[in-house]
């Protein structure tokens, strides 16, 4: 998935915030936030569809 690549993004800048003492601006912790929203409406939206697909599958 897309979203684990882009997961990416916050780790390093975690770390490096915590290792080296960076700092991010505004547009990189908004970016952080949206990357954070969207995969947590993902992960919410699979879960619920997982049930169907399951009756689907046995269906056929």
């Amino acid at each position: 998935m897309a979203i684990n690549e882009y997961s990416l993004i916050v780790f390093a800048s975690f770390f490096a915030w915590l290792m080296w003492g960076q700092s991010l601006g505004w547009t990189a912790l908004a970016g952080i936030a949206l990357i954070i929203t969207s995969g947590s409406i993902i992960a919410l939206r699979s879960s619920r569809a997982a049930p169907q697909d399951k009756a689907r599958a046995g269906a056929s």
